[in-house]
């Protein structure tokens, strides 16, 4: 885990060497974080045996469905461990140089700033299988050679994350320390993310406005913070309270309904409805949304899913009982 990153040729500026403001919606710490309670004592046994052998933190692979803060953790992580956190994609990395440059750029940062590191790669499964050879070699050996020079002794962790775990190369996948699934959040724990984000935007919810955002938000963080109490701002206009009306109009204008279904997950299942059995591949669903097979999979169906809306059977996708019940709810 400790190497001293040289970079192999000079590396141009890169302006996340210089600390972004926090956003005031995202936990900085433990204490603010709100459910999750399994993930959070691992993490928080982690920390705690870190700084106790003065050493940086494991390797953490964070898998699970869009929307749920598996990028908000390593925030989390870097501020428990006084690091600096080091931003990226997986897409950035299309071959080793890429990687190394990067590599060059954090030992820099630790240089100026003294400080572990913390390298976030969000959407790990964008980095191509070739580029993963450094990283894991990083993982594993604590080094890595490149072009005839070594990189060591600078304290790094990677974080990476992923809607994917199928997509993401089983050679990395198994240089993690933790691979760690964070799962949707139960409605009274998005109350209260909806209470404390209020807080920290200026306003306040009322309970019957809290709950009924916790309600409607399909288990994610990021619509509560992102979309719903965004327009929940706009439209309290400067006062300091919102009650349940404001937060209905909310959702409206978040193009999001009931439950926190998007407009395209509403018509994945109306289509379905209309289908012969209720059932159709993916492929059909794809072509009536005009979107992708894989967007489709990776963005609409986990929740629709896991709700119990649709079931995914040989013939294709089915639309459920509960599903031709929520049809019923929107009608």
């Amino acid at each position: 885990m400790a190497t001293e990153l040289v970079a192999t040729r000079p590396v141009g500026p890169d302006v996340r060497e210089t600390p972004t403001p926090a956003d005031p919606t995202q936990p900085q710490s433990f204490a603010e974080v709100v459910g999750q309670t399994e993930v959070m004592q691992l993490l928080r046994t982690e920390v705690q045996a870190a700084k106790r052998e003065a050493r940086p933190l494991g390797h953490f692979l964070f898998y699970g469905p869009p929307g749920v803060g598996k990028s908000m953790l390593a925030h989390v992580l870097a501020g428990e461990m006084g690091a600096e956190l080091y931003e990226s994609s997986g897409a950035e990395f299309p071959t080793q140089r890429e990687v190394m440059e990067t590599l060059g750029r954090i030992g820099r940062l630790h240089d100026v700033t003294g400080k572990a590191i913390i390298f976030l790669v969000d959407e790990l499964d964008g980095m191509t299988r070739i580029a993963s050879y450094a990283a894991h070699s990083l993982m594993t050996h604590g080094a890595v050679t490149w072009q005839g020079e070594r990189y060591g002794n600078v304290p790094v962790s990677i974080i990476g994350t992923t809607n994917s775990m199928s997509r993401v190369p089983r050679a990395l996948k198994s240089r993690f320390h933790e691979v760690v699934l964070v799962d949707y959040y139960q409605p009274t724990d998005l109350a209260e993310i909806a209470r404390r984000s209020a807080l920290r935007m200026g306003f306040s919810l009322k309970d019957d406005a809290a709950a009924f955002v916790g309600e409607n938000a399909a288990g994610e963080p990021r619509k509560v913070n992102r979309r719903i109490l965004r327009n929940i701002a706009n439209l309290l206009n400067g006062r300091t309270v919102a009650d349940l009306g404001i937060a209905r109009e909310a959702l409206r204008l978040s193009g999001l309904r009931a439950r926190g279904l998007t407009r395209s997950q509403a018509e994945y299942l109306s289509f379905l409805a209309a289908c012969e059995g209720r059932t159709a591949g993916i492929n059909s669903v794809a072509a009536y949304l005009a979107e992708d097979p894989e967007d489709v999979k990776g963005e609409h169906e986990p929740f629709l899913i896991r709700s119990g809306m649709v079931a995914v059977t040989r013939g294709g996708r089915n639309l459920t009982e509960k599903g031709v019940a929520y049809l019923g709810e929107l009608a």
